[in-house]
């Protein structure tokens, strides 16, 4: 018994050395809408076909990362989202819909024809990450019996996300835009400064050559245990949102905030008084182009 209890001990302590502390459950984030005031069906007479919302591509800055230049489940499910709640914005509204369709060439003539506008939106999303920084937060010892220390990093710092709505009406017959809104809210943050996912040294020389080099300065300004580096300066943001439970969480909470401000905003522009407006002006412009 005496040779036991050491024993016991030392399998216990052993199981515990080698391992991190668990990694929070992913979150379901989902994106709705739903409109407060409800006018009866036809009330407004005006007809929208939908053509699904679609994820810009812009151009790559300096110091900018662009997170639409890889797929993003969060992003995509943002846009997918708006697309399905247009239509609920439109019922909401008193106007007749119809669709949605994923491209305006999906459109048969006779919907065109028998149809007055097109809405349809793009969707930006643009991140800063240059606050980003490596952190060493824990080390772990590997083996009890034979003590070696395997240091794990973390990231800190935020990320700076914006995000821009463009809404398009066109005349439905011809695809001529007739009119344009930009929903542009303030940038938010989100943190990155939890333990997970906690990276080894292999880990960051393994993204470090799918991504770009990083170049580690300790700054004793910050902090003992942080480095002023910028990470991975190549590395698209899906990387981390799939690594990190909690990251993508956090992101995918202040998105639904955004999402339920911008299809306010969607709301208000589609007033029936503004919509007959131009409603007019695309039946003249058909008239033109017609005949």
């Amino acid at each position: 018994m005496r040779y036991f209890l050491p024993f016991f001990i030392c399998v216990v302590a052993f199981a515990g050395c080698g391992s991190l502390p668990a990694m929070p459950p992913r979150e379901p984030i989902t994106f709705d809408y739903a409109p407060t005031t409800e006018a009866s069906a036809g009330s407004a007479e005006v007809t929208f076909v939908i053509v699904g919302t679609q994820l810009a591509k812009p151009a790559q800055q300096n110091t900018v990362q662009t997170l639409t230049n890889v797929q993003v489940p969060l992003f995509d499910d943002f846009a997918n989202a708006m697309t399905n709640d247009f239509m609920e914005v439109l019922n909401a509204r008193g106007y007749g819909v119809t669709g949605p369709y994923k491209t305006y060439g999906e459109i048969i003539h006779p919907v065109k024809e028998g149809n007055d506008l097109l809405l349809t939106a793009e969707v930006s999303f643009i991140t800063n990450r240059r606050d980003i920084r490596l952190g060493k937060r824990s080390s772990v010892m590997s083996n009890c019996l034979s003590p070696t220390t395997t240091v794990y990093y973390t990231l800190v710092g935020s990320v700076s996300v914006i995000c821009d709505v463009k809404l398009v009406l066109s005349e439905c017959l011809t695809n001529e835009p007739m009119w344009t809104k930009n929903v542009t809210l303030d940038p938010f943050e989100v943190q990155m400064n939890s333990t997970y996912p906690s990276y080894t040294s292999s880990d960051l020389t393994s993204l470090a050559v799918q991504y770009g080099k990083i170049q580690v300065a300790r700054l004793t300004s910050i902090s003992e245990d942080t480095y002023n580096t910028r990470v991975f300066p190549n590395c698209p943001i899906s990387v981390f949102l799939e690594k990190d439970n909690e990251f993508h969480s956090d992101l995918g909470r202040a998105l639904k905030t955004q999402y339920k401000e911008v299809l306010g905003v969607v709301y208000t522009y589609l007033d029936p008084r503004e919509m007959t407006i131009v409603k007019n002006q695309a039946v003249e412009l058909r008239k033109r182009k017609v005949y």
